[in-house]
């Protein structure tokens, strides 16, 4: 891991000191595309064999992994449709391998039997109204929601479905949720800024500046990456705090950047954004490594991704260049040594 306030420079360019390169990460290359889609994606997860879509018209479509590589046509991938949102399906989670949690514009919360493929409950939220939840994070058994409204972090025991705690988290919109280094929770949206709390006293230990509006956060060991509007990816060392300035990861992107993920041994962080790229980076050596190519002539914006750290597949959703357009691709390992590539 490079020092917490480098500059990530894109795979090829100079980088002073760097007398060696470090060999790149597993190469990928474009496995399959599905079928167009009725409705725009939004979110993805990935539970056992099943990959979860959440769909802007409240679907979430199930669909069976090993037949992607079957399959020219992706009609009979998709196997079925859960009904529980009204709206705009802004999250999902898998807890423990088999739950489902699912968040929604129209405010609810719904968990689900992963493999079963039935709806088991509804989060109840206290209080008046309903939030448009648009973002969840799950550590351990705790269950994090926020969204556009009261503004407040809702802090959920899945063991008994309830609500343990409510942060004060006064950011307006907040789109994005994880829990990083020793379980602090991260929040993030349009205030420019992230905020990091301690959930077992509820105190707000930092504010970060991230100069741009987040879409999404994820955890990679002490650090959290941020995806921000200005097309560029933000890190912070929560091991070291809030003086050390962020290491950003420049020239994958060229529009917002819309989600990341990380591979599931660390070394590499995937995005996707606005400008239809779905991108690699190599955490190690601090590499821009390539874009994703195939996703790019289809897609203009590229929403969601999910990683499933069994294959190591990667899975993208973009929005096609034609009106109601959805492509889902899956991109596979080939082999270890080299960039990624499509």
């Amino acid at each position: 891991r490079g020092a917490p306030g480098a500059r990530l420079l894109p795979y090829g360019a100079e980088r002073s000191g760097a007398a060696d390169e470090a060999p790149p990460p597993d190469r990928y290359e474009h496995a399959f595309a599905v079928r167009r889609l009725r409705s725009l994606v939004f979110s993805m997860a990935i539970a056992g064999d099943i990959l979860f879509t959440g769909h802007a018209n409240g679907d979430i479509l199930a669909w069976r992994t090993p037949s992607f590589e079957d399959l020219s046509s992706g009609d009979s991938v998709l196997f079925y449709k859960l009904t529980g949102h009204a709206t705009q399906v802004n999250a999902l989670v898998v807890y423990r391998g088999r739950t489902l949690v699912s968040a929604s514009e129209d405010g609810r919360i719904c968990l689900w039997d992963a493999p079963a493929l039935r709806q088991t409950h509804v989060l109840q939220r206290p209080g008046k109204g309903a939030d448009k939840v648009r973002a969840l994070a799950l550590g351990g058994a705790t269950l994090a929601s926020a969204g556009q409204g009261s503004g407040n972090i809702l802090l959920w025991d899945l063991g008994k479905n309830a609500v343990s705690f409510t942060l004060k988290a006064q950011l307006g919109d907040v789109r994005c949720l994880v829990f990083g280094h020793r379980g602090r929770l991260v929040a993030g949206g349009k205030g420019k800024q992230l905020k990091v709390w301690d959930v077992d006293t509820g105190k707000a230990e930092l504010t970060l500046n991230s100069e741009a509006n987040v879409n999404a956060l994820v955890a990679v060991d002490s650090e959290v990456f941020a995806a921000c509007s200005d097309a560029k990816i933000r890190g912070w060392n929560l091991a070291i705090g809030a003086s050390d300035a962020p290491r950003v990861l420049i020239g994958g992107h060229s529009a917002q950047v819309r989600a990341l993920v990380p591979a599931g041994d660390g070394r590499a962080l995937f995005s996707c954004g606005e400008d239809g790229k779905v991108n690699v980076w190599d955490l190690d050596v601090q590499q821009y490594t390539t874009a994703l190519a195939r996703a790019r002539l289809v897609s203009k914006t590229v929403r969601a991704l999910a990683y499933d750290p069994l294959t190591k597949a990667l899975y993208s959703c973009g929005e096609g260049e034609n009106d109601g357009d959805t492509w889902i691709f899956k991109w596979q390992p080939i082999e270890d040594g080299g960039p990624y590539v499509a």
